[in-house]
């Protein structure tokens, strides 16, 4: 893609066609490094848009709107989070950091009530 926009650019038949496509070849040489589809299709792994919108339906959209089943947003994504970090082994490690996370925040939610009835002492 990066040669054809090059190609392209040197072919230009206007300033403004050069311009437009200049910013293009710097977005796609910005972005190289996502663009690895050779290396994923290899691998035989899912990517492209449609590949995303598939899995939403199938797996987003399923699991909120089943038989009976509403969800407000907040609820959603915290299902859906962790769901998702079920599903990439990343689940003990959250629920160990949220835990700690919980830990000492109840305790920095008590100390002021500790120094309250110390100063009232």
């Amino acid at each position: 893609m990066i040669q054809a926009l090059c190609y392209q650019r040197k072919r230009a038949s206007t300033e403004a066609v050069r311009e437009t496509l200049t910013t293009m070849l710097g977005t796609f040489r910005k972005n190289r490094w996502r663009m690895q589809y050779a290396s994923l299709r290899e691998a035989v792994l899912p990517f492209g848009a449609g590949d995303v919108e598939s899995t939403d339906k199938k797996l987003v959209t399923g699991r909120k709107k089943g038989c009976g089943m509403r969800w407000r947003r907040p609820v959603g994504q915290a299902v859906l989070s962790f769901g998702a970090l079920e599903q990439s082994g990343r689940f003990d490690a959250a629920r160990t950091h949220l835990m700690a996370s919980l830990s000492g925040g109840l305790a920095n939610d008590n100390r002021p009530c500790e120094q309250a009835k110390m100063a009232a002492k």
